[in-house]
């Protein structure tokens, strides 16, 4: 009689832990799942996103290289009382199947040179030389680049692939 009665504590003691295991596992699958959600939302307020480092590859095929008619001389942000400058070559890659090439790509590119040029200017004038000779830096800087002359164009963007800059020379 002693052994089923032990028999029965621990049955009853197993199905106890296997009910409270169920409930913990609810309650941590729930808490994830809601955490994971506001990961989420925050990553979209900031505009980042979670799967960083697939880039949308274009063919050459599908590019048009428009160059800026000359080198840009930028004055650049002066931390030791003297001016500095940057002198560079600018060139963008526009995908001729990109939204918004009909519109502004191609021949009618080149009217908007001087808003280009202004964005541009606007955008590296923020930084030192130190931060321009700074390769990581200058990457950030190009990226900054992108995003400004995109935005002259409001929605119709897509069309502008990258931001080339060759012969950077500082002063």
């Amino acid at each position: 009689m002693k052994r089923n009665l032990l028999s029965v504590l621990i049955l009853a003691l197993l199905i106890v832990n296997l009910i409270l295991t169920t409930i913990m596992m609810v309650s941590v699958t729930q808490t994830n799942e809601r955490t994971a959600d506001l990961v989420g939302n925050i990553a979209a307020v900031l505009n980042l996103e979670l799967h960083s480092g697939e880039e949308e590859v274009i063919p050459m095929e599908n590019l048009e290289v428009y160059d800026l008619s000359a080198p840009m001389t930028i004055p650049l942000l002066s931390t030791d009382g003297k001016n500095h400058y940057i002198v560079c070559n600018i060139s963008f890659s526009l995908n001729i199947k990109g939204e918004g090439y009909e519109d502004f790509g191609g021949e009618k590119f080149a009217s908007y040179e001087s808003l280009i040029k202004d964005a541009i200017e606007a955008t590296v004038s923020q930084y030192t030389v130190e931060e321009v000779n700074d390769n990581e830096k200058f990457e950030v800087i190009r990226e900054e680049i992108l995003k400004s002359v995109k935005a002259l164009f409001v929605d119709k963007n897509e069309f502008i692939y990258k931001v080339a800059i060759s012969e950077r020379k500082t002063q």
